[in-house]
C-alpha cells in the first residue's frame, strides 16, 4: 500500500509540475474550444449545490438561467460524469486551479494504472518507465494543462481493461459486472467510452475463445451499461447527433484511415511504433504459427492489444470528427506493449544478476522512459491572457463577445468565475450569426451598422467586445465586417471605444476592445 501511494503521489506531483511548466496556472481558459465549456458546466453544478439546492430551487430553472447568462454549458452534448467529479473538487475551492489539480489527478491515476497493469507483464522498472513516459508525452502534457475530460476517460478505460482481464482469467461473474459498470462510467464521462464495446470481442478473437460468447457470465456486463448509460444516451441522442460530421461511414472511413495513420506517427513517435511493431510481429507469429500450448496470449496482453484496436475501430467507423486527442486511450497500451519488446531485448537472467541493485532498477526506469518519450516530450505553453483582466474592469451589464469559440468561451468562463452576479456574456457566433454545433450552415444576422445596433439593442446588450487575437484564418465573416466598420468613420458614429486590454493567445498578440452600444439598456 505504501509503495502504491508513493508511486501515485510521485505521478501526481509530476503532473502538476508539468502543468505549471506549461503555464496552465497562469493562463485563462481557451486552450481548446471545449475547455471553457467543461469548466463552466462543472462550475454551474458546483454553484447549484453550494446554495440553490438547499433553498429548494429547481435544477432545471437554475440551469436555464445560468445558461442564459453564461452560454457555454455542455451538459447534454457531453455526459455528466466529468462535471460531477469536477464540481465536487470545486466545492473545496472555487477556482480554475482546482479544476487543473483534478485534471492532474486524472493523469496521475492513469499513469499509476499503467504501472500496475504493466508490472506483471514487464516488471516494475519498465512499467514505471512506461507510466512516467505517459505523463511526459506531448499530447498528455497538452491535455493535462487543460480542463478536459479526455484523460479521465483513459483512466476509466484502463480500469475496465483490468476488470475484463480478470474476468478472462477467472470467469468470475463479478468481474464481468465490474467491467460493465466501469464501461458505463466511461460512457457517462464521454460518449467515446462506447469504444469499450469492441474490447470483449477483440480479446476473445486474440485468445481463440469465441465459445465464451455463449457463457451467460459474459453477458452480465451488458446490464450496468443498459441500466446506467443507455437511458442518458437515449435522452440526449438528438443533441449529440449535432456533433457528428453527417458523413456516411464509407466516406468518413476514407478520411479517417489516413488521418489516424499520420497522427499515430505524430503522437506516438517512431520509437514507440517500431517497438510496438516488433511486439505485434511476435503476437502474430504466436497466433498463426506457434504450437497451441505456446500460442495462448495472456488476458492482460490480449486486453492491451484489444483496447488499442478498439480506439482505432471506433474512431474510424463513428463519424465524430478527426482529432489527434482521440488516440489518447491507445497510448498506455502502446507504451506497455512496446515495453514487451524492450523486456525481450534485456537478457532473461537480468533479474537474477541485478534485480537487487537499486541503481540498476532506477537506471532502467529512466532509460525506458526516455527511450519511449524521446522527441515527443516538448509541449507548447498555454499562454492565454486577457479575458480575466477584462472581466475585472468591465462595467456591470450584458456583453457580446466577437471572437472564435475558444475566445468566446475564455471570456464566458472568466465572467462566470469572477463576476457571476454582475455580468452576462453572449456569444457573437450565436447572437451575430447562426450555425450548428459543428459550425455548419453559417448565416450572418445583420447587413449594416444600423442592423447591428438594432440587433444588439433588442438583445439588451450594452457592451460589444472585439477579440483581435483570433488567428486571421479563424475569423468569421461577421467579425471581419464589424472590425472594418469600427475602424472606419461609419462604425465610429455607432460605437465608441470604452477601453482596450492586451490579449495573448499562444504567441499571437492582439487586444480585447470594448465598445459601448448606444441607447441600449445594460442588465
Amino acid at each position: 500500500m505504501a509503495r502504491n501511494l508513493l508511486l501515485f503521489g510521485t505521478f501526481w506531483i509530476l503532473a502538476i509540475l508539468l502543468q505549471w511548466k506549461n503555464g496552465a496556472y497562469n493562463s485563462d481558459l481557451g486552450g481548446h474550444a471545449d475547455e471553457p465549456a467543461h469548466f463552466v458546466t462543472g462550475l454551474m453544478i458546483r454553484d447549484y449545490v453550494a446554495g440553490p439546492l438547499w433553498k429548494g430551487q429547481s435544477p432545471i430553472s437554475f440551469a436555464k438561467n445560468y445558461y442564459s447568462r453564461f452560454p457555454k454549458v455542455a451538459l447534454g452534448h457531453y455526459p455528466p460524469g466529468f462535471y460531477l467529479a469536477e464540481a465536487t473538487c470545486l466545492l473545496l475551492h472555487r477556482s480554475i486551479a482546482m479544476s487543473l489539480v483534478f485534471c492532474g489527478f486524472a493523469t496521475a491515476f492513469t499513469a499509476w494504472l499503467t504501472a500496475r497493469i504493466g508490472a506483471s507483464l514487464v516488471g516494475w522498472p519498465l512499467a514505471i518507465g512506461a507510466a512516467s513516459a505517459f505523463c511526459l508525452f506531448r499530447i498528455v502534457q497538452t491535455y493535462t494543462a487543460m480542463v478536459m475530460s479526455d484523460i479521465l476517460v483513459v483512466a476509466l478505460c484502463l480500469l475496465s481493461l483490468i476488470a475484463w482481464a480478470r474476468f478472462l482469467a477467472t470467469r468470475n461473474p463479478r468481474w464481468s459486472l465490474a467491467f460493465g459498470g466501469l464501461a458505463a462510467a466511461a460512457i457517462l464521462t464521454k460518449g467515446s467510452g462506447l469504444l469499450l464495446t469492441f474490447l470483449p470481442p477483440l480479446t476473445l478473437v486474440l485468445r481463440r475463445e469465441l465459445r465464451l460468447f455463449l457463457n451467460w457470465r459474459l453477458w452480465l456486463a451488458v446490464a450496468p451499461v443498459a441500466l446506467l448509460a443507455f437511458p442518458w444516451m437515449l435522452a440526449t441522442a438528438h443533441i449529440t447527433e449535432e456533433g457528428m460530421t453527417g458523413q456516411s461511414v464509407g466516406a468518413y472511413l476514407r478520411e479517417a484511415l489516413p488521418f489516424f495513420a499520420h497522427q499515430s506517427i505524430a503522437v506516438f513517435g517512431p520509437t514507440v511504433l517500431i517497438l510496438l511493431g516488433l511486439s505485434g510481429w511476435g503476437l502474430l507469429w504466436r497466433w498463426c504459427c506457434a504450437p497451441a500450448q505456446e500460442s495462448k496470449i495472456s488476458p492482460k496482453e490480449a486486453c492491451l492489444w484489444a483496447l488499442g484496436g478498439s480506439v482505432y475501430l471506433f474512431y474510424c467507423l463513428v463519424p465524430s470528427g478527426l482529432d489527434s486527442r482521440y488516440l489518447l486511450p491507445a497510448l498506455p497500451p502502446a507504451l506497455l506493449l512496446a515495453c514487451i519488446t524492450i523486456r525481450k531485448i534485456i537478457p532473461h537472467d537480468y533479474h537474477l544478476q541485478y534485480w537487487k541493485s537499486s541503481v540498476f532498477r532506477a537506471s532502467l526506469i529512466v532509460a525506458s522512459a526516455v527511450l519511449l518519450v524521446i522527441g515527443r516530450h516538448s509541449a507548447p505553453a498555454k499562454q492565454i491572457h486577457g479575458p480575466s483582466r477584462l472581466v475585472t474592469e468591465l462595467p456591470t451589464g450584458k456583453i457580446v463577445i466577437c471572437s472564435d469559440p475558444p475566445g468566446e468561451g475564455a471570456l464566458i468562463a472568466a465572467a462566470a468565475l469572477l463576476r457571476p452576479n454582475q455580468l452576462s456574456v453572449q456569444r457573437g457566433t450565436k447572437v451575430l450569426s447562426s450555425s450548428d454545433w459543428m459550425r455548419r450552415d453559417y448565416k450572418q444576422a445583420f447587413k449594416s451598422p444600423e442592423d447591428l445596433v438594432s440587433l444588439l439593442q433588442s438583445a439588451g446588450i450594452g457592451w460589444l467586445v472585439i477579440d483581435t487575437s483570433v488567428p486571421a484564418d479563424r475569423k468569421q465573416a461577421h467579425q471581419l465586417l464589424i472590425e472594418d466598420w469600427t475602424k472606419g468613420e461609419a462604425g465610429q458614429n455607432y460605437f465608441k471605444t470604452v477601453f482596450e486590454i492586451p490579449a495573448t493567445r499562444r504567441g499571437i498578440h492582439g487586444s480585447l476592445i470594448v465598445y459601448g452600444v448606444p441607447s441600449s439598456t445594460s442588465n
